[in-house]
């Protein structure tokens, strides 16, 4: 017996592979993201310091100040973002904010400054090189304790020097987090490693992947230069701020008050900005204390962080440990199960066996929808199961209907 095709069948077809697809969409959506584990607490105040303020910065310091190649170049008005570089090679997620557990400071800013100089050379430029978090204790140990560097006179004491961090990653290279054998972080291993150094069979990892390029910023100008041209800047001082930061004009600014023995990291600049001190232009700087140091974000900004008015950055850094980052050697691919995050058309032909991440459908529906990722994955599953049994009733009801006696 032959059978007329069945329009809710059909119908019950077409539902069952539009929710396969916005299924999958959904989980396969929720696997862009680089995986990093982080405790979201605020570090302790007993834990927040560390830059070693009696240290003279200029010891062991790279002797090149920051300047441009092309003296012309003009970055007033400049309103700048690099967590949008970052955001774009991590499924439009930002990174996660670190939380220090000990006085790493110096290696904790230093670190974002390199996986945001990453971020921004692998988005901009397509390198064929995957995003790997660098590693705060391999910094910290190394600052604190190679011979032509730190040389262990902090021996007695927590803390290094921002221009330590720097020598450091420009000389002995950049320890990723995801190495074999690397352990997790904690402030204990930072602390141990500050003293005794990192393990030697880790220098060989660290060597290949430096920072080619670091040179010292002196004015908020330096300053703006820098980030306009995408090279995250480091700044230490004795600078502090209130914990709560003060929404003013859209941006939630720290406010000056007190002193902090610490370093952090300027990831923005914003040379428009109205500022509650009466200046104009303000950078975003990341703290390292977790995600709710400072309260929310009052706009897209990583949490964790602040906006800082011109005075107060002009003021941070004429005390001479402030430093910006470029030129990093990247991290190769190796293997063709890494993905590519940001290439190029050009790269994606170049290296055709490893495809970047294509746009999906699903994922921005559920945005515009207003549903949130843990749900959307939910969803996706629900959908995946509700299309797995419609497709199964579907075959059954056509294999019932086929066996009916003539």
């Amino acid at each position: 017996m032959t059978t007329q095709p069945n329009a809710r069948g059909t119908k019950l077809n077409w539902m069952a592979w539009l929710m396969a697809i916005l299924g999958g969409s959904a989980l396969f959506s929720s696997q862009q993201t680089i995986t990093i584990h982080v405790d979201q607490a605020v570090t302790p105040p007993s834990q927040r310091m560390g830059l070693a303020e009696a240290v003279d910065p200029s010891t062991g310091a790279p002797v090149e100040v920051f300047a441009l190649a092309d003296p012309s170049f003009d970055s007033s008005g400049a309103q700048v973002a690099l967590w949008e570089f970052a955001q774009s090679i991590n499924g439009g997620e930002h990174f996660p904010t670190f939380r220090q557990e000990t006085g790493d400071c110096v290696a904790q800013g230093a670190a974002n400054a390199i996986n945001y100089l990453q971020a921004v050379q692998i988005a901009s430029h397509g390198q064929s090189a995957r995003f790997r978090c660098a590693f705060a204790p391999w910094i910290y140990g190394v600052s604190r304790t190679a011979e032509d560097i730190g040389a262990g006179r902090l021996r007695r004491s927590a803390g290094s020097v921002g221009s330590w961090a720097a020598n450091a990653v420009e000389r002995y290279g950049v320890l990723a987090a995801d190495v074999p054998g690397v352990p997790e972080y904690s402030g204990r291993l930072s602390d141990q490693w500050g003293y005794q150094g990192p393990p030697a069979e880790y220098f060989d990892e660290a060597e290949d992947f430096v920072v080619e390029t670091v040179a010292q910023v002196n004015s908020y100008e330096d300053v703006r230069d820098a980030l306009a041209n995408g090279y995250p800047v480091t700044v230490a001082s004795n600078q502090g701020f209130r914990m709560q930061a003060k929404v003013h004009r859209g941006k939630a600014f720290g406010m000056p008050s007190g002193q902090w023995a610490h370093q952090m990291c300027l990831l923005g600049v914003d040379d428009q900005a109205d500022c509650p001190d009466g200046s104009t232009g303000a950078c975003y700087c990341l703290n390292s204390w977790g995600s709710a140091a400072h309260g929310p974000p009052a706009g897209d900004e990583p949490p964790g962080g602040f906006w800082i008015s011109r005075r107060v950055v002009e003021r941070m850094v004429r005390q001479g440990d402030s430093w910006a980052y470029s030129n990093f050697s990247g991290f190769p691919l190796r293997d063709l199960d890494f993905r590519i995050f940001g290439a190029t058309a050009d790269q994606e032909q170049d290296l055709v066996e490893i495809p970047a991440p294509m746009p999906l459908v699903a994922p921005a529906c559920y945005a515009w929808l207003g549903i949130e990722r843990p749900l959307a994955e939910a969803a996706g599953g629900v959908c995946l199961l509700g299309s797995a049994g419609a497709m199964f009733w579907r075959r059954r009801r056509h294999t019932r209907r086929t066996q009916l006696p003539v």
